[in-house]
């Protein structure tokens, strides 16, 4: 194990213990429309785990890998080592029915039936640290194949035969990797200096074409996505919506779960903050509707990461009612952006569905709702959220429109952008 590595390693693991003592834990700050909704302690510590769509989770610890049900109980022993190595990842498959463990001790590949019923050795990438899948039979790996000080490679690596490909040689040592749903490949760079300097991480991305042009591609090949970043920990793609999430995290000071807008790179929001190492971002999916973004529906796709523990944060959607006095009528908002506004807006309840049609009004959030946007209609002005998050709109019922409409808010934040929307609410 390079120098680099081997400090890095030692730093991770201080910063476990200190995270494994519960005099000293600190608790993460939650951004404004999300929400933590568990924390739920790692079956083993220091280890490497994935999640898999059922909540199971598979963990390698050095030593053995073993699947864990979504309550942290043991399930199964799928393979034990010869002897302790230091894990570095764990990628499953995309049909559930393997993994890909990765070790730089030796620098080993395994592959993991998830039934207990086979371990092989797959192949040997030096120092290797994080992988995602491409597809179904690959999967590619950050490494540094040449040790301390010469770059770091990215490398695809078939599932079945073990073959492996260098796709790119980037400067600085290895950093986390994710994969879009169209293929295009992302990597948050690493510097050779431990800690990381401030500014020196940026997220690079080249697409899923030049990953099959069969040329060894570099840095000045990719597109910038986001630069100026103080470190990166792990990498993620939100799978309903495409928005990337970022683990900052920085030794002795605040880390940071941010998201980038999946267009432009511009940061979108700050979803957690924490005196704590922060990193394992991974998705689990409801079902529903929305995703990972402040004041969503929380039946979409929510996020996990690691922060001693592993920790589930969701979207939470503001609330709205109607309340009457005499003709007057309120429509209130609550849970909103502080110090914001709300656009308030309405239709027919008569065509409401309440299975509610998703609408991408920007490249950052989907408008959930279930007024047909043909009937949408909507006050000509803001009205103001307070400092608690709460807008209220008053109106006359001089018509008796009373049973006859559905409201809802668009809400923003301080800019006027918007980011989100309130659940309906009938009058």
């Amino acid at each position: 194990m390079n120098h680099f590595q081997l400090s890095t390693r030692l730093a991770c693991l201080l910063t476990a213990c200190v995270l494994a003592a519960p005099a000293s834990s600190a608790q993460d700050t939650i951004g404004d429309g999300f929400a933590q909704v568990s924390s739920v302690p790692i079956p083993a510590a220091f280890a490497s785990y994935a999640t898999l769509s059922t909540g199971e989770q598979v963990v390698f610890d050095g030593l053995s890998i073993d699947l864990y049900d979504a309550s942290g109980g043991y399930l199964l022993n799928l393979a034990t080592l010869p002897g302790f190595v230091f894990n570095s990842f764990v990628a499953i498959d995309p049909s559930e029915t393997f993994a890909i463990c990765g070790e730089s001790s030796n620098h080993d590949l395994f592959k993991v039936a998830l039934d207990g019923s086979s371990f092989t050795t797959l192949a040997n990438v030096v120092y290797n640290y994080d992988a995602e899948f491409e597809d179904a039979n690959h999967v590619i790996v950050s490494a540094t194949t040449c040790g301390f000080g010469c770059g770091n490679d990215l490398v695809r690596v078939d599932t079945d035969t073990g073959a492996t490909t260098t796709l790119a040689t980037v400067s600085g040592a290895s950093g986390p990797v994710a994969i879009a749903a169209n293929g295009d490949l992302y990597y948050a760079t690493s510097s050779d200096s431990f800690p990381a300097p401030p500014g020196s991480t940026s997220i690079l991305r080249w697409t899923s074409a030049q990953l099959a042009g069969g040329t060894l591609l570099s840095e000045l090949d990719a597109t910038v996505i986001a630069a100026g970043l103080d470190g990166a920990a792990s990498l993620g793609i939100d799978p309903a919506y495409g928005n990337l999430f970022l683990a900052e995290s920085i030794f002795g000071a605040t880390s940071s779960i941010y998201e980038f807008d999946k267009q432009s790179g511009a940061l979108v929001d700050t979803v957690v903050e924490s005196a704590n190492y922060l990193t394992t971002i991974e998705f689990g999916d409801h079902g529903g509707n929305g995703h990972v973004h402040a004041y969503q529906p929380a039946t979409g796709t929510y996020l996990r990461y690691n922060n001693g523990d592993v920790v589930t944060v969701e979207p939470v959607r503001p609330q709205s009612s109607i309340s009457y006095a005499g003709n007057q009528v309120t429509f209130q908002v609550t849970g909103a952006k502080p110090n914001s506004a709300v656009l308030v807006t309405w239709g027919p309840s008569a065509t409401y569905s309440p299975i509610e049609t998703s609408y991408q009004l920007s490249f950052t959030f989907a408008f959930h709702t279930g007024i047909p946007l043909g009937q949408l209609r909507r006050t000509p002005w803001y009205t103001p959220t307070d400092a608690n998050g709460v807008a209220s709109f008053t109106y006359f019922d001089f018509q008796n429109l009373g049973g006859t409409l559905v409201f809802q808010g668009l809400c923003t934040d301080e800019s006027g952008t918007f980011i989100g929307s309130s659940e309906a609410a009938f009058n």
